[in-house]
């Protein structure tokens, strides 16, 4: 994903050069992201919907590349207190939405499922466009103290290190069944947060290699 966006990235330029453009593919991104998720759920369009949707093939406006253009206009976007306002409730409205669908889709197929939750999801969509508003609008303006820079900084550093290993550790969770037999309302906050630690230490140690380990992490 990382790789893709980053060959994408001087196409993408071009796109956000023009704040009206890089507004326009954001609303393509939403509305397409809506239709081929639950296009199909629609009553007596649905299905017509989705040939229509198979056969004129708008993947350049889906995936990733969305989310990349999309925190572009909200950073360089000036939000009135009630347009702010909106994108938190709908944010926050996303994320009760997904929690509750996936917990009734998991009750009834009894098991455990992610329909709800993947990335190109509107609700997944709205959610993370609330959660990187808050912290563009509202978190650069806390002055905080010079060791929690470093700290946010050392962080950054780590993160991309982290996203490329926590699925590792993910897998290695679930083969030997660490948690298992623990209700999950427990477990899952446990295992995000141990993952979490786990991964970064991992990045830490492997950036120390000579030469390849900060260009690999």
């Amino acid at each position: 994903m990382i790789c893709g966006l980053y060959l994408a990235t001087p196409v993408l330029r071009k796109i956000a050069e023009d704040l009206q453009i890089a507004r326009y593919f954001v609303a393509l991104f939403v509305v397409f992201s809506f239709l081929v998720s639950y296009g199909e759920a629609l009553p007596f369009i649905g299905s017509i919907l989705t040939s229509v949707l198979d056969s004129v093939q708008l993947q350049l406006f889906l995936g990733f590349t969305g989310y990349y253009v999309m925190a572009h206009v909200i950073h360089n976007t000036e939000l009135s207190k009630g347009k702010e306002l909106a994108i938190y409730v709908l944010g926050a409205a996303s994320l009760v939405f997904t929690c509750a669908a996936s917990t009734v889709l998991a009750i009834q197929s009894g098991e455990p499922t992610e329909y709800f939750e993947q990335y190109q999801k509107v609700n997944v969509i709205f959610t993370a466009a609330a959660i990187f508003t808050f912290f563009d609008k509202r978190g650069s303006r806390v002055n905080f103290t010079e060791r929690t820079r470093r700290l946010f900084a050392k962080g950054a550093e780590l993160s991309f290190g982290i996203y490329l290993i926590h699925a590792l550790f993910n897998e290695l969770t679930a083969y030997i069944g660490l948690g298992s037999n623990i209700r999950c309302s427990v477990m899952v906050p446990i295992l995000t947060v141990l993952i979490f630690v786990v991964s970064a230490v991992a990045v830490a140690l492997i950036r120390k290699i000579p030469v390849v380990g900060k260009r690999i992490t």
